[in-house]
């Protein structure tokens, strides 16, 4: 569901690590620094991977695009002149635009296309930090 839940499950011991970007938007926040709030968390390991390819998708059936649904960090790629409903996933982004609860959204291409929404715009691959968390060992 978020990035936040990931790092929770490393510190509930429901999984041994958690692999978060660097730095990105969230929902209900600015700039959501996971360093802060989960001290008890250490980075063992940083590595550069791009994002899959992402696109602006919409249903086949969708005229003209006036709600995308989005994830904060996704703001410059969003049109201009459209309503952002910001959701705490690329994949719940595409959902909700295949629900209807958006006219687009934001996500992975292949998502996108898993969702049967039709690639307006490709944005490629998006460059990316990531971390790797674990408990700290005291």
């Amino acid at each position: 569901q978020s990035f936040d839940n990931a790092l929770q499950s490393v510190r509930l011991d429901e999984a041994d690590v958690g692999i978060v970007p660097a730095a990105y938007k969230a929902v209900d926040d600015d700039l959501f620094r996971l360093h802060c709030r989960f001290r008890d968390l250490v980075i063992v390991e940083a590595f550069p991977l791009p994002t899959k390819e992402m696109g602006l998708g919409k249903k086949p059936t969708t005229g003209t695009v006036r709600r995308v649904a989005l994830h904060p960090t996704t703001d410059s790629l969003c049109p201009l002149d459209v309503e952002k409903l910001y959701i705490s996933s690329k994949p719940l982004c595409v959902e909700a635009a295949a629900k209807g609860e958006a006219d687009a959204a934001i996500g992975s291409v292949d998502v996108l296309r898993q969702y049967g929404l039709e690639i307006v715009e490709s944005f490629g691959e998006i460059p990316m930090t990531w971390e790797v968390f674990r408990k700290r060992i005291r």
